[in-house]
């Protein structure tokens, strides 16, 4: 149903349903909030892990996507290159010289969503083997010392 309020009008609109579409009937027995995304997925990294990775002797190459005003309010990972979620997607391959493309790699921004897309940029467009995002973002970095 459309309405438009400049003139108080309504106009239905048919959709056909995509054939490719599977039809839903229930959720799943573990419950929806496990598939939505709660928990840590596979391409993402808790902070637990990636402190791991950073006093091993492991660590991964960080990209912080937030922008220059959070950074400067929020604090930083170290050491992490800072390229903005915008300029990753428009000029990622010059700004990733000096990175390595099979090394592991965490993305992270202030809450673990923009990263999520950063690294999924990284794997399809620049192909990053094993790039990930920091879950939770900045946030839970700074929450759990």
């Amino acid at each position: 149903l459309l309405w438009d309020a400049l003139t108080m009008t309504t106009q239905s609109v048919t959709i056909p349903a995509d054939p490719r579409s599977r039809e839903i009937r229930e959720l799943p027995p573990e419950g929806y909030g496990e598939t939505c995304g709660v928990g840590v997925t596979q391409e993402e990294i808790d902070v637990d892990a990636l402190r791991a990775a950073l006093g091993n002797g492991h660590a991964p190459q960080l990209i912080d996507v937030r922008e220059s005003w959070e950074r400067a309010i929020a604090g930083v990972i170290e050491p992490s290159l800072h390229i903005p979620l915008g300029k990753l997607e428009r000029d990622g391959a010059a700004l990733l010289t000096g990175f390595d493309p099979a090394a592991p790699t965490v993305v992270y921004c202030a809450h673990g969503v923009r990263s999520l897309y950063g690294a999924r940029l990284l794997r399809e467009r620049y192909r990053f083997r094993d790039a990930v995002s920091l879950h939770g973002g900045f946030e839970a970095w700074s929450q759990h010392p």
